[in-house]
């Protein structure tokens, strides 16, 4: 999954023309850690997804994070809908780990 992200992430860049350069001054990442997470090195974290929202909101994040949809957005009120499911899932999933961190220091 991580590696297909990082295609999305790479895809999207090219087709707006931005260099990562230019991607990692607008959401304050260091050009090599973007270089890592593009690579498949880094995995994305949810600050660099906030960051990546934050400043380029035509970035359609579940798109980014699942290959669903779209890759741009048109509709601001449809990028705060899938922003928000995106993080509910992510919030679920986070739940579930510690649900299960919990049930292994139990035994």
């Amino acid at each position: 999954m991580d590696q297909e992200l990082a295609q999305r992430l790479e895809q999207w860049m090219a087709s707006e023309r931005l260099r990562q350069k230019e991607v990692a001054a607008a959401t304050g990442l260091q050009a090599g850690y973007l270089n890592q997470i593009i690579r498949g090195r880094k995995r994305i974290s949810a600050g660099v997804l906030l960051a990546l929202a934050s400043n380029y909101p035509r970035l359609n994040i579940n798109w980014l994070l699942r290959g669903s949809g779209t890759m741009l957005v048109e509709n601001v009120r449809e990028q705060v809908l899938v922003s928000a499911i995106s993080v509910q899932d992510r919030l679920e999933a986070l739940e579930r780990r510690v649900q299960a961190l919990e049930k292994g220091g139990q035994q």
